[in-house]
């Protein structure tokens, strides 16, 4: 088979697997509550001259000013302009998948059931397919590339994109970071000249500090600000233990088909196998993904999400040793533990906060149900492992 016609194959699989969980997927009513889109609207609608014009949401510009270009072009509703970005960006994310994991793994059936896995991840498709409104549809496409062209050492490319993804999402800026951090110890520093590292700051300069100086915002509701208040709050944030509760639940309920298809051992074995250099890669991009999510806002489990890469990446070795069975057993379990095939209770919006669990502080008895279902959850991909283990030897 042809690279065009394996690419339109597997391009045709994403839609399809898109086109189903959007049939289980309601879409965020805007009108009965002040949610975070409605500036993303508003964007989309005035540009810079929206009113209240807040931070962050102006310095992430890019998909409200493609939903007002798109709505200029054809004249479609804001709503369809947005949802066919969300398409364009759930559809690039899973695609740009392929693409990263056959640049390190050699592609077998394995790449099939990790976008699968992506898809039935709690953030990553149907989050976005439900507030069509948000602004990093595409944020999670452009990491893949970023991640790509890194380990080609395409270090302008890198530069480029990242400036291109900050208008998205802030947490583009994480493969170049993690990028220079494993350059200062390896031979990766020979790819970033002093000329590089001048034309890396006047990049980040531009993509970061030049929105937050030209864009006229009329106020702040950034979760921690740059100042000495927002560095209290910092340590105030550190010290919440319901914060922390949700924090770690974050972490576990988007690792959970790792947690119940490999053992220590497993894991183990898979990181090593990828070369140092990646290693290294994925060791700073996992470090820089959890501070952001720290740090970043209430909405932990869409935070956490963009440990996607390294968790694909894991999950593609680990399932070279798995049965097909397993994996499909742990794939739907998964879909089951997050909520795919029910719609988000948007009608009432205490149950909306607790529908995925890991808001912010929001610490109440269905927290702690959610928290015993992933426990319980965890414990079925034990008892897997283990009568995997009983059954190979009784087999010998």
């Amino acid at each position: 088979m042809g690279i065009i016609a394996k690419n339109l194959k597997i391009i045709f699989y994403i839609t399809l697997v898109v086109f189903v969980i959007d049939f289980f997927t309601n879409t965020l009513v805007i009108d009965n509550h002040d949610w975070d889109c409605k500036n993303y609207i508003s964007i989309a609608k005035y540009g810079f001259k929206a009113f209240p014009l807040l931070s962050p949401f102006a310095y992430r510009f890019g998909t409200p000013f493609m939903a007002s270009a798109i709505n200029a072009m054809t004249g479609f509703s804001l709503y369809w302009c947005f949802k066919i970005i969300a398409y364009i960006g759930v559809i690039f994310q899973l695609f740009s998948l392929n693409l990263l994991i056959s640049s390190v793994i050699k592609p077998n059936r394995c790449l099939y059931l990790v976008i699968l896995i992506t898809a039935f991840s709690i953030a990553n498709v149907k989050a976005m397919l439900f507030d069509v409104y948000r602004a990093d549809h595409l944020s999670y496409g452009i990491i893949l590339i970023q991640c790509y062209v890194c380990w080609r050492r395409r270090y302008l490319i890198l530069l480029i994109l990242t400036i291109i993804g900050l208008q998205y999402r802030e947490f583009t800026i994480v493969p170049l970071i993690a990028y220079i951090f494993c350059a200062l110890k390896q031979d990766w520093m020979k790819f970033i000249t002093f000329k590089y590292l001048v034309l890396t700051f006047f990049c980040l300069f531009f993509g970061i500090m030049v929105p937050r100086v030209l864009i006229p915002v009329t106020g702040s509701v950034q979760y921690i600000e740059f100042s000495l208040s927002g560095i209290k709050r910092a340590f105030t944030v550190l010290l919440n233990l319901k914060r922390d509760f949700n924090y770690i639940y974050s972490f576990l309920a988007y690792i959970l088909p790792i947690l119940m298809l490999a053992s220590f051992i497993d894991l183990k074995k898979s990181f090593s196998s990828f070369s140092k250099d990646i290693r290294r890669f994925l060791g700073c991009y996992i470090l820089f993904v959890m501070i952001l999510t720290l740090f970043g806002g209430t909405d932990l489990i869409r935070f956490i999400s963009y440990l996607f890469v390294p968790q694909c990446l894991i999950l593609a070795r680990i399932m070279t040793k798995k049965s097909f069975i397993n994996v499909v057993l742990v794939l739907f379990m998964m879909s089951i533990f997050n909520r795919i095939w029910w719609f988000v209770p948007i009608w009432d919006y205490e149950k909306y906060l607790d529908f995925f669990g890991g808001y912010d502080s929001r610490l109440n008895l269905n927290s702690l149900c959610r928290a015993l279902e992933l426990i319980f959850f965890i414990a079925i991909g034990f008892l897997i492992r283990y009568f995997n283990v009983v059954y190979s030897r009784e087999k010998i």
